[in-house]
């Protein structure tokens, strides 16, 4: 009878000497306690984690920041982009793009990505994140559509004639 934990001897046949995905030790009769995919080390039964967990036996997914194997690896994510706990990949929040999230929306671009045009209008900016219209002084309305434009027109016309 086999012996030895985990690893064939010239005694033992490699089939009987293996033991099954979750048992180890000495006739491979202990049960593994790993979770989440874990591989189990034959002889002794710690956990190997796959990536994204941690812990004794892999039960504790990374924290926010950290990502890869047994959660080793620093995430790189910059504006408060989260991390994707087994790649590392970088996933923006609304108003910033790249693979860091490194870069602002440009002008009339907002939202995840900044997939979303601005819906403003009358030289108004529209907020990066929201989307919502920023209008200059005089403008109002959800798209800044509403203002009071003859008066400014108004002005510049009898500011003209001043002095003539």
């Amino acid at each position: 009878m086999c012996k030895i934990a985990g690893f064939p001897t010239p005694r033992c046949p490699v089939a009987d000497a293996q033991c099954a995905k979750d048992h180890f030790g000495e006739d491979c009769r202990q049960l593994c306690s790993c979770k989440n995919g874990a591989l189990c080390d034959p002889v002794n039964g710690s956990c190997r984690c796959g990536l994204g967990w941690m812990g004794p036996t892999c039960e504790e997914a990374c924290p926010p920041g950290k990502y890869g194997p047994s959660c080793q690896m620093e995430c790189s994510c910059l504006h408060n982009g989260t991390c994707d706990r087994v790649s590392g990949t970088c996933h923006c929040t609304k108003g910033y793009y790249g693979n860091q999230c490194q870069h602002g929306c440009p002008p009339g671009f907002h939202g995840e990505n900044c997939r979303e045009r601005c819906q403003c209008e009358n030289g108004a900016s529209c907020d990066p994140a929201t989307g919502i219209c920023l209008c200059p002084s005089g403008f109002y309305g959800e798209e800044c559509e509403r203002g009071q434009s003859w008066h400014i027109t108004k002005r510049l016309t009898s500011n003209s004639n001043f002095g003539t």
